[in-house]
């Protein structure tokens, strides 16, 4: 188990290149835990939002089968590619000590999809499962306040220019966002059967394998 302030220490610079005062920043802070809601939300914000004019930082705290529980942080941005290594301080540098990470995130990983047409940019921190509600709350308020002070005042915020909201990945809130998600739940569940398929296949070439060896072994050789 690795300790927030163990990664914060290497990212303790301060992104000030990051702010702009020329674009409109925004925070969306997901209520929901459903990883393909939130996954969905990123990509309807990228459909409808004008993210010349606009940056937004998405924060959720989802729960999954496969990977446990944890934070996911996206930044949408016309200019992504170049905010990458700011926006990796930020989040890195806004966690709190006491927040239990099971691992430190391989960023390098995460930038091999990127390229100068790349308008969002994720990271995910897997974190231990005795992790407290309260801490996870607070690094989510602490990294979406980061993102939104400005380069002038690095403790005041932007009242302008950043606003902060608590918000519900659905139809109610953001209209075709659920049929974004079905999209992906069929696609998701292509790539389940795809690697089923794959992992059959790969037993079958075993077991016809192994009784190859038996038949040799069986005549002597």
């Amino acid at each position: 188990m690795f300790s927030a302030n163990k990664v914060s220490s290497v990212y303790c610079q301060n992104a000030k290149r990051f702010y702009s005062s020329c674009v409109r920043k925004e925070v969306f802070v997901s209520q929901s835990r459903d990883l393909l809601s939130n996954v969905a939300l990123e990509d309807w914000v990228g459909k409808n939002v004008n993210l010349k004019t606009k940056t937004l930082l998405i924060l959720s705290n989802n729960v999954t089968k496969s990977s446990g529980v944890d934070i996911k942080a996206t930044l949408l941005d016309a200019q992504t590619f170049w905010k990458v290594k700011d926006f990796e301080e930020l989040v890195l540098s806004s966690l709190p000590s006491d927040l239990p990470l099971k691992s430190i995130p391989n960023l390098e990983i995460n930038h091999d999809g990127l390229d100068p047409g790349s308008q969002s940019y994720s990271i995910h921190l897997n974190l231990s499962e005795d992790v407290k509600t309260k801490t996870v709350l607070q690094a989510l308020e602490t990294i979406g306040k980061n993102f939104l002070k400005t380069q002038e005042n690095a403790e005041s915020e932007n009242d302008g220019l950043a606003h902060l909201s608590l918000v519900r990945p659905d139809d109610g809130w953001f209209p075709g966002l659920e049929k974004i998600r079905t999209e992906l739940e069929d696609m998701f569940s292509q790539v389940e059967k795809l690697k089923t398929q794959q992992l059959k296949i790969r037993d079958k070439k075993k077991r016809v394998s192994r009784g190859y060896s038996q038949i040799q072994n069986s005549f002597g050789q």
